[in-house]
């Protein structure tokens, strides 16, 4: 069996490595970029609705983000390990 992988879009930054890299968009105030989808898959994604549950914005405060949580104040930069 062949498994192929065709990409449905990219992603341009200005960052050219992943080390150093925000991974937080916090970290990232400042930096631009585009994500830009294949026209062929633009409308099978319109309605996907990817986003984090954050506290923040939020009226009820007194919920848990789980991971959120406990990683706020932590280091968001990537490292080295994703340069292989």
């Amino acid at each position: 069996m062949k498994i192929e992988y065709k990409p449905i879009g990219f992603v341009h930054s200005p960052h050219q490595t992943t080390s150093g890299t925000p991974i937080q968009p916090s970290r990232a105030r400042g930096i631009e970029g585009t994500v830009e989808i294949a026209d062929e898959y633009v409308e099978a994604l319109s309605d996907l609705d990817i986003k984090p549950y954050v506290r923040d914005f939020d009226d009820q405060t007194e919920v848990r983000c789980g991971w959120l949580d406990d990683v706020r104040g932590r280091e968001t930069v990537a490292d080295d390990r994703f340069d292989r």
